[in-house]
């Protein structure tokens, strides 16, 4: 598992996240910093370690931030909007293959995603041209976010 995580504000800053009790935000956060490298999480252990309640755990699945599969494990349904992980250093879950067929749709492929590109003093723009090229733009068979299936995924590892 890895040792650092990330959390997209797309998702955090959202009123449908929001507008749950802090128990439940909190909750969700755990969960994030103890998935491993594909989102998979056992919910119990993870309750048992911070005092939180089944009952925020609800209100996550209610929320659809987390699909539980069974009293032991659950995904966070925003994994890959959160995580982006480079091939070199994912590790697979010991849990894909159990639950792949109740696995959600990724959102991305993180190793190709786009990045952004951000025009400072030193850009060399062309005077009155504002767009600069994207550097991956020519490449082929660049997917970008939102084309990328589950299916896609587990061919890739």
């Amino acid at each position: 598992m890895a040792q650092r995580r990330m959390f997209s504000k797309t998702i955090t800053n959202s009123s449908r996240f929001l507008r749950m009790p802090a128990t439940c935000r909190l909750l969700y956060y755990d969960l994030g910093m103890n998935s491993d490298d594909n989102g998979f999480s056992e919910w119990f252990v993870i309750l048992q370690m911070t005092g939180a309640k089944e009952q925020d755990l609800q209100v996550l699945q209610a929320n659809e931030f987390v699909k539980i599969f069974d009293d032991k494990v659950l995904i966070i349904s925003d994994w890959y909007e959160h995580n982006h992980i480079q091939k070199d250093r994912y590790k697979k879950s010991k849990y894909l293959e159990l639950y792949k067929d109740r696995m959600p749709l990724c959102t991305q492929n993180g190793y190709k995603m786009y990045t952004q590109v951000r025009l400072g003093k030193d850009s060399k723009v062309e005077k009155g041209n504002t767009e600069r090229e994207h550097p991956y733009k020519k490449e082929e068979g660049l997917k970008k976010i939102g084309e990328y299936d589950f299916k896609e995924f587990l061919e890739d590892i």
